[in-house]
């Protein structure tokens, strides 16, 4: 006999930021990196925080919260980069990395363990699909097809 709430439940991850949280499916992740090594590029724009050397070759990597030129903090010093897989074909290598505060947190999740939220002021509707509360956690639900699109962009004005 298949349980019918085992079958209702997916695997999803809560992904701390300096001052929010995200929430992806478990199958967005590929790793945490250490962050040891990104190289800024000075004519990109600031929530491009640079290109780092992950597997023998160049991972753009990003800062969610700056998306949309939203003024930025300084990084902690626990940041690390979770390495997302792509969504579309517009990266090249189909992946790409997102500055995190810490390791991503594991959750099962059905139901009755989201609530639906406003969206805040600063959510920015084209990088913000939704929010919800996760077990009492406010999380934004990130639209990365859109996150990639703009990512390309952004690699194809810069010397990568």
């Amino acid at each position: 006999m298949i349980d019918k709430a085992a079958t209702e439940e997916i695997h999803a991850v809560l992904l701390s930021l300096h001052k929010d949280t995200l929430l992806l499916p478990k199958l967005a992740i590929v790793e945490v990196a250490s962050r040891e090594g990104l190289q800024t590029r000075p004519s990109a724009p600031a929530w491009f925080a640079g290109m780092l050397d992950w597997q023998g070759s160049q991972l753009p990597v990003i800062r969610f919260e700056g998306l949309g030129d939203r003024p930025l903090e300084e990084v902690g010093k626990r940041a690390l980069v979770a390495v997302l897989n792509g969504v579309g074909a517009g990266l090249p290598g189909g992946k790409f990395g997102l500055l995190c505060e810490g390791h991503p947190h594991l959750i099962k999740l059905n139901r009755s363990a989201l609530a639906p939220l406003p969206k805040r002021a600063e959510d920015r509707p084209e990088f913000v699909v939704a929010r919800v509360s996760v077990s009492g956690n406010d999380a934004a639900i990130p639209n990365l097809q859109h996150i990639e699109q703009e990512l390309a962009r952004v690699l194809e004005s810069i010397t990568v």
